[in-house]
């Protein structure tokens, strides 16, 4: 798992969770542990933002399920 952590590109996965995929999941994909892979990319400079874009658009996604039930 370690060697999986050190070919790991931080940037990629920053914008994947930016995208709306949860950083779990990732870590899945990429064979490695969630914790691990939080503790690396939790000080990449674009993480809160990545966290932030993931938010709002899973709020908009629900709001827009609310706003148009059976669609």
């Amino acid at each position: 798992m370690a060697g999986s952590l050190a070919l790991l590109d931080d940037d990629s996965v920053i914008e994947r969770i930016a995208k709306g995929e949860y950083q779990s999941h990732i870590a899945i994909e990429l064979g490695v542990a969630p914790q691990s892979l939080h503790a690396r990319i939790s000080t990449h400079p674009g993480y809160r933002q990545a966290l932030e874009l993931r938010n709002m658009a899973k709020l908009d996604g629900a709001q827009d399920r609310i706003d148009s039930p059976g669609a």
